[in-house]
């Protein structure tokens, strides 16, 4: 018989899903499941006349980073930042760049930039007699140049936009060697080999004939 002065212990009991006492039920938390990296945002910047750099920030979870050259792969790196080398001067050129790690390889973000302008190389030039005064000299057009410079030895002649000179008031049957120089906003080519011809032999002048009656 319960005479209302005894002592009660109550328990929470909690059952297998943790449901049961005074306490809420505890939401489970959602498993993470692991993916390939995103991709990288990239950058590229002409960094002189043969060479773009490539940059990009660090992509969570990558372990490496592919970078791509039409198509193929040119480098595997863990850097964030890649020079690209040995480029043509004044020309576009575009890369592609992927994060990887051990579950997979990002989709590939392209960048494109123009590699700067560089000085003209020195042309390649011919010399041919085509008088007894004068020499013509002629070269193949070069890359980015916008002016010829001729000399002769060390005189300068001319500064031109043609491929052709014909140097003239020259003396017959004389050695001549010429110099030409390729220019553009950014600078000038060194000399070409020296290139040498003979102008040709003169024409003697028509004798005056005289005739005397001896008899």
């Amino acid at each position: 018989k319960y005479d209302g002065n005894a002592d009660f212990e109550w328990i929470n009991y909690k059952d297998e899903n943790n449901y049961g006492g005074d306490d809420e039920p505890e939401d489970p938390e959602t498993p993470v499941t692991p993916t390939a990296p995103a991709a990288p945002v990239v950058t590229a910047e002409a960094v002189s006349s043969s060479s773009i750099k490539l940059t990009w920030e660090a992509v969570d979870g990558a372990t490496s980073y592919n970078v791509y050259s039409s198509g193929y792969n040119i480098a595997t790196i863990t850097e964030t930042n890649y020079t690209v080398g040995y480029l043509s001067s004044n020309t576009e050129f575009c890369f592609s760049v992927s994060a990887v790690n051990e579950l997979g390889e990002s989709a590939q973000t392209e960048a494109c930039a123009t590699t700067q302008k560089a000085k003209p190389i020195a042309p390649e030039v011919t010399a041919t007699p085509t008088g007894e005064s004068t020499i013509e000299l002629s070269w193949y057009d070069v890359n980015n140049a916008t002016h010829y410079n001729v000399y002769k030895g060390e005189e300068f002649l001319a500064r031109i936009t043609e491929i052709t000179y014909t140097v003239e008031g020259l003396e017959a049957e004389t050695q001549y060697c010429f110099t030409v120089t390729a220019e553009n906003e950014v600078g000038v080519s060194d000399k070409s080999e020296e290139k040498c011809a003979t102008t040709e032999e003169s024409i003697p002048d028509a004798p005056v004939v005289t005739a005397t009656a001896t008899s």
